[in-house]
Formats: C-alpha cells, sequence, structure tokens
C-alpha cells in the first residue's frame, strides 16, 4: 500500500524545478525525503529500501553512500 502526497511551492520554483529536472522531480523529492529521514533516524534502512523499491542491502549502502549519509 503507498499513499500520494502533494506538495505546494510557488509557480516559478515549480517551473524552474521542472525545467531542471523533468520527470525526475518526484523521484528526486523521493530521495531527499528518503535520506534526510534516514539521516535524522526517522527513517531505518529498510524503510529507504521500501520508499525506493531498492531490492539488496547493497543497494541501499550505496544508495545511502552516494548521499553521503552513511
Amino acid at each position: 500500500m503507498s499513499t500520494t502526497i502533494t506538495i505546494e511551492v510557488p509557480d516559478d520554483i515549480a517551473s524552474v524545478s521542472r525545467e531542471k529536472w523533468g520527470d525526475d522531480l518526484s523521484q528526486l523529492t523521493l530521495e531527499s525525503l528518503a535520506t534526510h529521514g534516514y539521516r535524522i533516524r526517522a527513517l531505518s534502512g529498510v524503510h529507504v529500501q521500501q520508499m525506493l523499491g531498492l531490492e539488496t542491502r547493497m543497494e541501499i549502502d550505496a544508495f545511502l553512500k552516494q548521499y553521503g549519509t552513511t
């Protein structure tokens, strides 16, 4: 089961963000939420794995290392 979360940002920021990241914006936002949650210990590695659809502990570790959270 999953839930959709909607965020509101000013139109000019949304426009710039869409231009910069296009279809990747949702994934980038999800990754940012996952890394921040992990960094502040609100989310576990398993939570990050579920959020991002990662399959192995190695993928989790690689993702977290990429964002400097390990």
